[in-house]
């Protein structure tokens, strides 16, 4: 369910925001962008589990660089079985921003 969100996201984004110029990249376990793609897209819909991923390869750690923003659906299953992996992004991407303060 959560690739076909992301895919669904994806495809509307693209649609609304194609006009404009802004690159809309979608990140799952089936669809993978090499770090140049990465930080040319200016929106990146992911599910937690990829993100996880990324974050977790010590070569991709300087994506942090790159965002400006990051979104987070679902946060509602934080605190739950499924809300673990979102949890592990929260406090990773927590513990990044302190230590660049």
């Amino acid at each position: 369910p959560m690739k076909a969100l992301v895919l669904e996201i994806t495809n509307n984004l693209k649609t609304w925001l194609s006009y404009l110029g802004i690159d809309v990249r979608e990140m799952t376990g089936e669809s993978e962008l090499k770090i140049e793609e990465f930080n040319q897209a200016t929106i990146i819909v992911s599910t937690p589990e990829k993100w996880n991923l990324l974050q977790r390869k010590s070569y991709e750690k300087t994506v942090y660089w790159y965002i400006d923003l990051l979104i987070i659906d679902e946060v509602h299953m934080i605190g739950e079985q499924r809300g673990v992996v979102l949890e592990e992004i929260v406090t990773w991407i927590h513990s990044i921003e302190n230590s660049y303060q």
